[in-house]
């Protein structure tokens, strides 16, 4: 099985051919070595915190379409993100706890921290238009948010997220006019 791409929001905005491997039915699947590069930068001084990756994943690919057909296939995809910690703990990789729990009745309202991020994925144009319908996929996506998050104590942390994400392709009413989602998500951690 190859893989489908999803919006933040969980809306796929790609896929490759997934049918029964006849001629009419053309169907593609994984064949072959799929490697993986992701560097990855971070950086943090007091409250501030930053992230930075870059993604090369190539696949070998087979098409089944009454006779196979086979490609390689390069994706390339990059994000960076930074964070404030407004109530002035010190960021970090391994995350932090409030110097306040939240308990209004002593005047604790725990940790506040804003985020922001910008990321990109291109499909490879090789995928396009054997092994992807240019139609039903988008060939690359740029996606913007930024959030809020409270930290109640070290073991509850609740986001507050707002993304868009745009798509290069695509002819589907979603595929041209994007994705805008506002997300909310309660963690626990014990």
């Amino acid at each position: 099985m190859v893989s489908k791409y999803k919006t933040p929001g969980q809306q796929q905005f790609f896929s490759y051919r997934s049918g029964t491997g006849t001629a009419a039915s053309p169907n593609v699947v994984a064949d072959g070595d799929h490697w993986r590069v992701a560097p990855q930068l971070y950086y943090y001084w007091g409250s501030f915190g930053l992230f930075g990756e870059y993604v090369i994943s190539d696949q070998g690919l087979r098409l089944d379409a009454g006779a196979s057909t086979f490609r390689r296939v390069r994706n390339t995809g990059w994000e960076v993100s930074a964070s404030y910690v407004l109530t002035g703990e010190e960021n970090s990789w391994n995350g932090f706890s409030p110097k306040r729990s939240f308990n209004p009745a002593s005047g604790g309202w725990g940790a506040w921290e804003i985020a922001a991020q910008i990321g990109q994925l291109e499909v490879d144009g090789t995928a396009f238009p054997l092994l992807a319908s240019p139609a039903a996929s988008a060939s690359g996506a740029t996606s913007w948010g930024f959030g809020l998050n409270w930290y109640l104590n070290k073991n509850v942390k609740l986001n507050f997220d707002y993304e868009q994400t745009y798509f290069e392709g695509g002819t589907s009413d979603f595929l041209r006019n994007g994705e805008k989602v506002f997300m909310t998500r309660a963690q626990f951690s014990f």
